[in-house]
């Protein structure tokens, strides 16, 4: 047996936070970095796509296509203001400086993977963010991208804060889900839950807004409807535990929207599969919304449908090689950062006395990852502490 996290992970190298913590916490000797692969699933072919080099020989663009693809990454790099690029969409801004080819081939059927029918109306600082962490953890020349993992999974770093959690004096309740947050007496926060009934000073509610809304009634009808105003994509993430390896790389973006999803991972082209009992483990990504065929159908029509689209990808691919799978869903998964969101996200402190709010919905202008909510949670801590 071995541990895997539900939704693949890895950290970059300026993912400072999350770096210190797993120090603190004394996870530093799990921690690896390694260099990774990626691929580009374009015009039936898996393509090379991670350094400068493949993109030369990437025939699927101009010369004069490449060299705006450079140029748009590399400024982007290097740019810092994106309260301007909040103001466009990012299809307009790739369109305009990148070129139509371009958008088309890469940028586009990212953002269709990312976000669906709401491609369109993304703003470019989530592009942006995209964009410049990934350049991060490259090195200067720009040839080799290097990943970090934790040896064991993420779950080491979750296990290791819970012991600090009881050590300091704290307790971690597990499997009650909240049902109700109402005020208390003395401007305290009652908190219902399944199995009992607790009071705090304090609480930071971390759930999606949507839940947050269900699980306090009592908030507010205005701020219900500003909160109610974020909307979230959904996903589902399936986990092939395989015979044989399905592919070169780490990881596969797909620019084929024919396909219904929108990347492949294959950790064990990251960390070695003997970590993993020899076996292949490939992530299949896939972000879409609670009222599509594919977020509600059973698994067995899920994996047949995918199967079908993985031997498209690796014509030698067959069922037979699928030795375990698991499917995982996530109603709200992926805030849409539509343009000017910053002018949409709520304040960390809810009109309800003593409740404070911190969630992935508020990290911007980066995109949700560990490493920022590592960030955020430093930030509440730092907000609730004062007052």
């Amino acid at each position: 047996n071995f541990l895997l996290e539900k939704y693949y992970h890895h950290i970059f190298t300026a993912d400072f936070e999350i770096i210190r913590l797993i120090e603190d916490l004394g996870l530093k000797e799990k921690l690896i970095w390694l260099e990774s692969r990626m691929g580009l699933y374009y015009d039936k072919k898996i393509h090379p796509f991670g350094t400068p080099g493949e993109l030369l020989k990437f025939k699927h663009l101009s010369v004069l296509d490449k060299l705006r693809f450079g140029a748009t990454v590399l400024f982007l790099k290097s740019y810092n203001n994106w309260k301007e690029l909040e103001k466009v969409t990012a299809t307009e801004w790739m369109r305009k400086y990148a070129g139509e080819k371009v958008c088309k081939v890469i940028w586009e059927p990212l953002l269709i993977a990312k976000f669906g029918k709401n491609y369109n109306r993304i703003s470019m600082a989530w592009l942006w963010g995209k964009i410049k962490l990934r350049g991060s953890s490259r090195s200067k020349t720009g040839q080799k991208e290097k990943l970090g993992y934790l040896m064991g999974s993420f779950g080491l770093l979750i296990d290791q804060l819970e012991d600090e959690i009881k050590k300091n004096g704290g307790a971690v309740k597990k499997g009650e889900g909240v049902v109700n947050i109402s005020p208390a007496p003395g401007d305290r926060i009652f908190i219902r839950t399944g199995n009992g009934e607790y009071e705090f000073d304090k609480v930071i509610s971390t759930t999606a807004f949507p839940l947050l809304v269900r699980m306090a009634p009592g908030l507010p009808e205005a701020y219900k409807e500003k909160i109610k105003r974020i909307e979230y994509s959904s996903t589902v993430c399936v986990i092939l535990i395989l015979k044989n390896s399905f592919t070169y790389n780490y990881w596969e973006n797909i620019s084929d929207n024919s396909i219904p999803f929108g990347g492949v991972i294959e950790h064990t082209n990251f960390i070695w599969p003997s970590a993993y009992n020899n076996k292949n483990i490939l992530y299949i990504s896939n972000y879409l919304y609670r009222e599509d065929e594919l977020y509600n159908c059973s698994q067995e029509e899920l994996l047949e449908e995918y199967s079908r689209h993985l031997k498209k990808m690796n014509p030698n691919f067959s069922k037979d090689w699928i030795e375990d799978y698991f499917i995982f869903h996530d109603e709200f998964a992926q805030p849409i950062v539509t343009t000017n969101y910053s002018q949409t996200i709520p304040d960390f402190k809810s009109p309800m006395k003593n409740l404070y709010i911190a969630n992935m919905a508020q990290i911007y202008p980066e995109d949700r990852g560990m490493n920022y909510s590592v960030r955020l949670g430093n930030k509440i801590a730092e907000i609730v502490l004062r007052e």
